[in-house]
């Protein structure tokens, strides 16, 4: 049985949010720990802009703030037991209050893949799409990552970012090992030309390699922008999951540098799968 490691910020934490975990966790047949992230508020004063000046609240309204804060956590933690008892999800339970980020990616090294929101974000005002945090968990997770949508989608295609390089066929070898039943769905492998290879790298190769798990595989070759390519292709295919080889830690191909990462996880409606060798 896999490990399936699910991040939740507890202050935002919605019952729907629970529908893709339990979707994935029946693909993977894995059992689920939740690392249930409860990130204390800034320290320093909230600004708020107003007309011609700037005010700032007050140490009252403050005070009153955390202990606001506070009980909707309280809530929320409730909230997600109850719900995943009611839906018969067995669940290990762990809470962290500071270094977060650090604690997810210690626990990561235990898990055989991390599950997040795709839009996760623990800053006090808003965010970069995608979020710091997830930039940072992609960065430095020790084990594969899928980002989840904004809501429940059925997966129906699967396409494979595709370069030629180790990173890339490691993380399709890695997500057909986690989830073989999606090798039954449809596949699409994506490759965009490169100055010095026009063609599919290792086409043979790689097409005796997957006839061997997927039952349905198409190949498509683009050029120009990969990121801009990708984000066009998959900019209105709903049910869709796309795999990448790696994420900020090499430049040796256009489609794995952060660009064409970022741009489809700007997408609330694709399934994103990251993992590095």
């Amino acid at each position: 049985m896999k490990n399936i490691l699910v991040v939740i910020d507890s202050l935002n934490f919605t019952e729907s949010q629970l529908e893709p975990v339990k979707y994935i966790s029946r693909l993977a047949r894995g059992r689920i720990t939740i690392a249930l992230l409860e990130m204390p508020p800034s320290p320093l004063p909230v600004l708020i802009p107003a007309i011609g000046d700037a005010m700032f609240y007050s140490d009252a309204a403050t005070e009153g703030n955390i202990r606001e804060r506070h009980e909707q956590i309280r809530a929320n933690t409730e909230k997600l037991r109850a719900a995943c008892l009611q839906s018969g999800m067995d669940i290990t339970l762990h809470t962290y209050e500071k270094s977060c980020l650090e604690a997810v990616i210690r626990e990561s090294r235990f898990a055989d893949v991390l599950l997040v929101q795709h839009n996760l974000s623990l800053a006090a005002l808003r965010d970069s799409d995608p979020t710091a945090f997830i930039r940072e968990l992609l960065l430095k997770a020790e084990c594969p990552v899928l980002t989840l949508p904004g809501n429940m989608q059925v997966i129906k295609e699967v396409v494979l970012a595709y370069n030629g390089t180790y990173s890339s066929v490691y993380a399709i070898r890695t997500f057909f090992h986690l989830f073989p039943l999606l090798a039954l769905r449809k596949v699409k492998v994506i490759y965009v030309r490169e100055k010095e290879m026009q063609y599919i790298p290792d086409d043979l190769m790689l097409r005796h390699y997957l006839n061997g798990i997927c039952r349905n595989v198409d190949y498509l070759v683009l050029s120009g922008s990969p990121a801009g390519n990708l984000k066009i292709y998959l900019q209105y295919r709903k049910h869709t999951l796309v795999t990448f080889g790696a994420y900020g830690r090499s430049r040796t191909s256009r489609f794995f540098n952060g660009s064409a990462a970022d741009d489809v996880l700007g997408l609330n409606h694709v399934y994103t799968f990251i993992t590095h060798p």
